[in-house]
């Protein structure tokens, strides 16, 4: 089966500051794209590493490239510590006021640079004791947030990220089940899920059918493909902890047509991060050369029949195989 899947990076991995960076600091994060092979499209922060002044210098950067912004997201949590407590579930009108203006900001920069849509993840929005919330209006308030911000991006793609812990000890929205919910209940026409490969495992749902829930509903607008050694979110390179369910996720990305992005969400602590990109997208090319080398029709059947012994010998013996 052809499937040809695209990588995107984030520009926010590769600036040298994501507070308000210069022109000239765009420009050499740009250069480092560039060196990274087989890069289709780019990330943004809104608010923090692309702002209206900015706006129109990035765009001129990507067509350059013929590169193609695909997610914006308000950086403004994370760079400047605004929301820390809570966002769309705030007790204080005001701040769920804030945290709604935050992301509809974003959907103006994903305007402005041709972008896909947004992603919407809001980590501090739970709760870390029982009788701490009252999931009635955290429910609520969520909803209201979303129609909001659906109705404001239109044509944009919204796509809601979940993590089920930390900062918080329980998330308000923890897992895919729960997105595809609220999905489900809203009807709201350009809400979707954003999965993270990483979040994804820390709830512990199996990925692979995670994915494909999402995607088989026409509702997975965008991957981020990273990894983590549990129960952290170390958003490690792509197959460096879990191999097996990376593959996974890939064979019924492929299975589901999956239209959009694979982006590649890690934080850059120690590792060089064109060296450690380029890794990550050779990771996620190497398993789609195993998943070529595989008989599907066979490998669809014994999975049919629960057989596990023929698929292991199959997946070993591609693995042996590709090169």
């Amino acid at each position: 089966m052809t499937w040809q899947p695209r990588f995107s990076v984030g520009l926010y991995h590769h600036v040298a500051t994501n507070d308000r960076p210069t022109n000239a600091q765009i420009d050499a994060a740009f250069a480092q794209i560039d060196r990274i092979p087989d890069v289709a499209g780019v990330e943004v922060f809104s608010g923090t590493c692309v702002t209206p002044e900015n706006a129109a210098h990035v765009k001129r950067r990507l067509d350059e490239r013929g590169l193609q912004c695909t997610m914006a997201h308000h950086g403004a949590p994370y760079v400047w510590g605004a929301l820390k407590e809570s966002a769309f579930i705030a007790p204080d009108p005001k701040e769920r006021r804030e945290a709604i203006q935050m992301w509809l900001n974003a959907v103006d920069v994903a305007r402005a640079l041709g972008g896909l849509g947004i992603y919407v993840f809001t980590p501090m929005d739970g709760q870390d004791y029982p009788f701490q919330t009252d999931f009635r209006s955290a429910r609520q308030y969520t909803a209201d947030a979303l129609h909001e911000i659906c109705a404001a991006a239109g044509d944009l793609k919204v796509a809601l990220e979940f993590r089920p812990y930390a900062p918080r000890g329980w998330a308000t929205v923890g897992s895919t089940s729960k997105v595809l919910e609220l999905i489900a209940e809203l009807k709201l026409s350009n809400l979707g899920v954003q999965l993270e490969v990483s979040h994804t495992l820390m709830s512990l749902e199996n990925v692979a059918q995670a994915a494909w829930e999402a995607a088989q509903r026409g509702r997975l607008y965008h991957v981020h493909l990273n990894d983590t050694q549990l129960p952290q979110d170390l958003s490690t390179i792509f197959g460096s902890h879990h191999l097996w369910e990376s593959l996974e996720l890939l064979y019924w990305l492929r299975e589901a047509g999956y239209p959009y992005y694979l982006g590649l969400d890690v934080v850059w602590t120690r590792e060089e991060p064109v060296r450690s990109s380029t890794q990550f997208i050779r990771n996620a090319q190497f398993l789609l050369r195993v998943l070529d080398a595989i008989d599907v029709a066979a490998l669809t059947r014994a999975m049919a029949r629960h057989d596990i012994l023929t698929t292991q010998d199959m997946l070993w013996k591609a693995l042996r195989e590709t090169s």
